[in-house]
């Protein structure tokens, strides 16, 4: 298997390797576990020490066979995703070279298509517990509903690359999707508008995506409970970075004393963000590398637990689940490779997600580079990976918020700041984009699962009020 070593290193036993397991194979590793015990103890006799040393030495060794040999009799009941698949499940090779799992609904209403982003830990499931994606795409003014699993999660097939699980890569897969199925319409009408809704950290996609598509494909967006910080004010955020301050003091000031000196001051604040991130990472990087399989086997410790998958599910939840919810969410753990490939979710988060390359030291805190030009590698992979409130001002498309009162996971009350930052960044920039936020009472994280048919009527009278 391949390590964290780079961007392009997977986990050991990768998620997605065909890894089919016999009872031949079983016993191949049976023989292979022996040897290890066999090859310490013959290491041990000819090369002598203390008894508690030896008797240490054994113990690890039949430790590390046993859990070799469990390793291999736990993959071999796992299956591939096409097996575990369901009867209207949908697959679509993408340019990355995975395969995505999807679900299509199809109405006889209007030409708007709706695309449904899942949060962390779901999959197309949590739109089709309530019926919430018919229900989708009966409205009148859309004609068909796409959810789809994101790269480590469902059953889309795990890419072999760490960006692969990254949220930018989310986006392109929901681009991929929205290409191969809501492209244009058969008499050359052109393009068909989109309806994008993303679910917690699903809302983050679906942001992401309304940026990339713009308004002239992106007819509204809707964010339920969504996992976006409400952070800074657009005010706050330009306000100038002391790298950035020593820049501009170093091209402005014609002083050669003043020049020189914010020169070199701006050269040691890039080296040492430069230092610092680049140590954060190899130590991330490290980290992970040494605890990928004991977090593995956590996982499957915890997921073979449906007590695990309710208490889960409940905390999500304002009224008591049905038992049909935990089926739905544990499917994806019947497939082999899903552990390695949460295991490659958690360390995309942090190396892709979270921190900027320390490759590309020149950019600032604000994010903006010399002369305000774009960022490159995979500094451009991170400032296009985050989402905030601003973003919602800046969409230029009407945006709908939607959360539970109750929900205990994401406060109700960061959507209301969301809708306070958006409304300021929205005056800053002068524009009159749309931001709404309706609150369902009694209701927890997952209002199109436990309030679908309500949800479905808030969706449909906020697009009656957006432009076609």
């Amino acid at each position: 298997g391949r390590a964290f070593g780079d961007d392009r290193g997977g986990v050991g036993g990768a998620a997605g390797a065909p890894g089919q397991t016999t009872a031949a194979g079983v016993a191949t590793a049976a023989v292979a576990a022996g040897s290890v015990v066999w090859a310490t103890g013959s290491l041990l006799a000819r090369h002598p020490a203390h008894p508690a040393v030896v008797a240490a030495a054994l113990i690890a060794a039949a430790l590390a066979a046993a859990l070799a040999l469990g390793q291999r009799a736990y993959e071999g009941r796992l299956q591939s995703a096409r097996d575990v698949a369901y009867a209207d499940s949908r697959f679509l090779n993408t340019p990355a070279g995975y395969a995505l799992h999807y679900k299509r609904v199809d109405a006889n209403g209007g030409r708007d298509v709706a695309l449904c982003v899942h949060g962390f830990g779901a999959n197309t499931y949590s739109w089709e517990v309530g019926g919430a994606l018919e229900l989708l795409a009966g409205l009148p003014s859309v004609g068909s509903a796409l959810a789809y699993d994101c790269p480590g999660f469902g059953l889309t097939e795990r890419p072999s690359t760490l960006p692969g699980y990254s949220l930018g890569a989310y986006a392109d897969a929901g681009e991929a999707l929205l290409d191969a199925e809501a492209g244009e319409d058969a008499d050359a009408s052109g393009p068909r508008r989109l309806i994008l809704i993303g679910h917690s950290v699903g809302g983050i996609v679906a942001t992401m995506l309304a940026g990339r598509l713009g308004p002239e494909r992106v007819r509204a967006v809707v964010l339920v409970a969504p996992a976006i910080l409400a952070g800074r004010s657009s005010r706050a955020r330009g306000r100038e970075g002391l790298l950035a301050y020593c820049r501009r003091r170093a091209e402005e000031d014609t002083t050669l004393l003043a020049g020189a000196f914010f020169t070199a001051a701006a050269a040691a604040l890039a080296a040492t963000r430069a230092a610092f991130l680049l140590g954060l990472r190899a130590a991330l990087r490290a980290s992970l590398l040494a605890f990928a399989l004991p977090l593995r086997l956590v996982l499957r410790r915890l997921c073979e637990s449906k007590s695990f998958w309710a208490k889960g599910l409940q905390s999500a939840w304002y009224s008591p689940i049905a038992p049909t919810l935990v089926d739905g969410y544990a499917r994806p753990a019947r497939v082999r490779g899903w552990d390695a490939g949460m295991v490659m979710v958690i360390a995309a988060r942090l190396l892709v997600d979270t921190l900027p390359s320390p490759l590309d030291a020149s950019v600032d805190s604000a994010g903006a580079r010399d002369g305000g030009e774009g960022q490159a590698g995979a500094s451009a992979e991170f400032a296009r990976n985050k989402g905030d409130a601003n973003d919602l001002a800046a969409l230029g498309v009407p945006v709908l918020i939607v959360h539970g009162a109750q929900d205990r996971l994401v406060p109700a009350s960061n959507s209301a700041r969301l809708v306070n930052a958006a409304v300021e960044g929205a005056a800053d920039e002068r524009t009159t984009n749309v931001v709404e936020l309706v609150q369902f009472d009694a209701c927890g994280h997952c209002p199109q699962e436990e309030r679908a048919l309500e949800f479905a009527g808030v969706v449909e009278s906020f697009l009656e009020r957006c432009p076609p």
